[in-house]
This record gives structure tokens, sequence and C-alpha cells, in this order.
């Protein structure tokens, strides 16, 4: 996800070099985890943080769209995971999942990473 946001900046900015550094360093270096509400049942925060009009495009979206819903659903689930695991005592830590239902979570997941992308640029030609 950062490399997309790293990519959109540079690419709608004309790859201008001191909004892509000011873009890596104060909005993307060390702040993913805060991107996101990980305990949500959905992305609305991060959406927002590209404006109301790409918030209501992408709610409008995945209102038609069951897959995609799952699949953010899946990628919050695994990042809240992964932040109870890492933050909580890693060594007692009791995960209830299998490895194998993490795998498919990381799949159904990966349909939003790899959809992301396609909506910001969606949006900015509307």
């Amino acid at each position: 996800m950062t490399d997309t946001v790293l990519s959109f900046v540079s690419d709608t900015s004309n790859h201008h070099a001191l909004v892509t550094a000011f873009v890596r360093n104060k909005a993307v270096r060390r702040q993913y985890h805060t991107w996101f509400q990980w305990d949500a049942a959905n992305a609305n925060s991060f959406f927002g943080l590209f404006g109301e009009g790409f918030l209501g495009f992408m709610k409008q979206k995945i209102k038609n769209d069951n897959e995609l819903a799952a699949s953010i659903r899946a990628f919050l689930e695994l990042g809240n995971d992964r932040n109870r695991l890492v933050h909580q005592d890693f060594a007692s830590f009791p995960l209830e999942k299998t490895s194998n239902e993490i795998y498919d979570l990381f799949r159904k997941a990966m349909i939003f990473v790899d959809a992301f992308p396609t909506s910001l640029r969606e949006f900015e030609e509307n």
C-alpha cells in the first residue's frame, strides 16, 4: 500500500521530487499503521485520508462489490492480528487461526491491495 501511495503521488505530481519526498517522509515513513482503524469493519478512515470525494467514491464502489468488501475485511483482520501479535507478548500470544486460515485471509486481502491503485486512478480520472 505504501508503494501504491508513493507511486500515485509521484505520477500525479508529475514526478516532482520535492512533493514525493515530503509525502514519503511525512505521510508514509513509519506512519502506515496509523492509516487504518485495524479493529474496524471497513477502511473508511483510510479512504478519508484522500478526501471526502474519494471516501464517497470508495463507499459506493464497495457497496456494489461484495468481493471487494470481503477483501477489505480480510485485510483489516490480518492487520489487526499482526498488531495484537506485535504489541502483546509475542511468546504467549494466543493466535486462534491456523496457518491455512491466515493464508486464506492473505489471498482474500490481496484483492483489495491489487484493486486499490486502480481505484485511485479511476477517481482521479473522473
